[in-house]
């Protein structure tokens, strides 16, 4: 919610999706349709940065916290914090390394 367009929202829960477009939202000023994007000096708006409200954190908990109730088991996981995970790829620098700590930690 903190990090999403509105025009993303399907990727949320179904329940918190009308925040991000009904006008009687409570955060609708967090997605707003239009916005200015800082070329400074870039050629193309993609390499821009958009000039986004702030989005208040206590305002957005205390809006969602209320509608953790309407998520399902599957959803609740997903909005849970889990183990961290890191992803490298066979040409990284860093992946031998990782490929040896795993080996060494599943022996």
């Amino acid at each position: 919610m903190g990090v999403f367009p509105a025009a993303s929202r399907m990727h949320l829960p179904e329940s918190w999706q009308e925040l991000m477009i009904s006008p009687d939202s409570p955060i609708i000023d967090f997605y707003p349709d239009d916005f200015v994007v800082d070329l400074n000096g870039k050629k193309f708006a993609w390499q821009g940065v958009a000039l986004l409200p702030f989005v208040d954190e206590k305002r957005l908990l205390d809006v969602l916290l209320p509608m953790e109730d309407k998520l399902d088991a599957f959803e609740k996981e997903r909005n849970s914090r889990g183990p961290d995970r890191l992803f490298v790829g066979p040409s990284h620098t860093f992946y031998k390394f990782m490929e040896q700590v795993y080996e060494n930690d599943t022996k």
